[in-house]
């Protein structure tokens, strides 16, 4: 696997790992748990980003990515959301480093109509999930929030959705490039 980390200033990092010899089988994709050891070993970094911790708006920088995944950090103001979306074929992590978000889980129930789950995910504490999961991620405290999010494989199409009459409906669908998302 190659690696490259992104230093603050977007230009790449000292640290990318040379890939591992040529004719090795494809690597596994990596679990929800892996992204979570992933996303808590990064948030370390997450102060190379000052400009991040107070943000106006919902900001982002990437932090890291490799063929099998990539990593953002995202500034949430009081009041920053991200409407109803999935993450397409990556499953993904987040870990608050400073602040806290509030996760709502969205589930189509048998019969069609809407379930939900709702967490509150602090300062240190992490939330993983698969593919497809429908959710909305929003700072409803007092101070700006800080998130690490890991993606695997890289973040290249979200979903957004509506709950029309209690039942949960697909609108559009963004694609990005590798490295260009809006996590």
């Amino acid at each position: 696997m190659t690696a490259t980390l992104v230093d603050p200033a977007g230009h790449p990092g000292a640290l990318a790992p040379e890939p591992v010899g040529g004719d090795a089988p494809p690597r596994p994709r990596l679990t929800p748990g892996e992204l979570v050891v992933l996303a808590r070993g990064l948030a370390r970094n997450a102060a190379l980003w000052p400009e991040l911790a107070r943000p106006a708006e919902r900001t982002w920088a990437r932090m890291a990515s490799s063929e099998d995944f990539d990593a953002w950090l995202v500034a949430w103001p009081t009041g920053g959301a991200l409407e109803w979306h999935d993450h397409g074929e990556a499953a993904g992590a987040l870990v608050v480093v400073q602040g806290e978000l509030v996760e709502t889980t969205l589930r189509s129930a048998a019969d069609g109509t809407v379930e939900l789950a709702v967490e509150t995910v602090g300062a240190g504490a992490a939330s993983a999930f698969e593919a497809h999961r429908v959710h909305d991620v929003v700072n409803l405290g007092t101070e700006a929030a800080l998130s690490v999010h890991v993606y695997a494989p890289p973040l290249t199409a979200m979903t957004f959705y509506e709950i029309d009459g209690g039942t949960l409906r697909a609108g559009r669908t963004v694609r990005y490039e590798p490295g260009e998302a809006a996590p």
